[in-house]
């Protein structure tokens, strides 16, 4: 299953000419936290909510004051977006797309095609779902190949998560410490990402008597 299969084509984008006062009017009508913001369809980056409030307000010599909210309103969200690497293209695996994700605080993902056009949006919560239901019904880890190794250069997906999901799925366990030193990391930054991982499903970690982690995959 593809990217393409589980994206959303119905979704909210803003314009980079759109005022704040209608972006936050429009995330509002439609429940959502952020959306993609384009100008002539190709994507410039994410507006989020969590951003206004600090648009609205600004930092004086006693504190913080009020800004001027008519001028805050008509200001345009070209000037208040975030720039960011993390998208996806539509022909991307559901669980090479997760590995890329699973470690990152977002909640919507757009999907580019390869002129950088917005073309569908991917919401975490609905990957999350797709890959539990596959690993319930006994899907598999990929195997990489070199053709999956570049995909996921070009996603900017070859992460340390995806190095220790693919070693530890191809041995069926090992300890944190085999982990790290085979991926070139910490013993916390293996544990870190490993909890990350177990809570979706994709590790199940167990720890000796003096607190050690090993690392297993998951039980069908």
């Amino acid at each position: 299953m593809k990217i393409s299969d589980i994206m959303r084509k119905d979704f909210l984008v803003l314009e980079a000419d759109d005022t704040l006062a209608f972006a936050a009017k429009k995330l509002s009508e439609g429940n959502q936290s952020e959306a993609p913001v384009v100008r002539s369809r190709r994507f410039l980056g994410m507006f989020m909510t969590s951003d206004l409030a600090a648009v609205f307000l600004k930092k004086g010599i006693f504190g913080v004051s009020r800004a001027d909210t008519a001028k805050v309103r008509s200001d345009v969200v070209s000037k208040h977006i975030r720039s960011t690497k993390t998208w996806l293209h539509p022909d991307t695996d559901l669980l090479s797309a997760f590995l890329l994700l699973v470690h990152r605080n977002v909640d919507v993902i757009p999907v580019l095609d390869r002129g950088r056009k917005v073309i569908g949006v991917v919401r975490v919560s609905d990957l999350r779902k797709e890959i539990a239901k596959m690993l319930s019904e006994g899907g598999k880890m990929p195997v990489r190949t070199p053709d999956k190794a570049q995909e996921l250069d070009d996603l900017g997906g070859n992460t340390a998560i995806d190095h220790i999901v693919h070693y530890v799925h191809r041995r069926g366990s090992a300890t944190a410490e085999e982990v790290a030193k085979k991926c070139n990391l910490t013993v916390a930054e293996v544990e870190e990402y490993s909890n990350s991982l177990e809570k979706n499903g994709l590790l199940r970690l167990e720890y000796n008597l003096f607190g050690k982690m090993k690392l297993h995959t998951p039980e069908p």
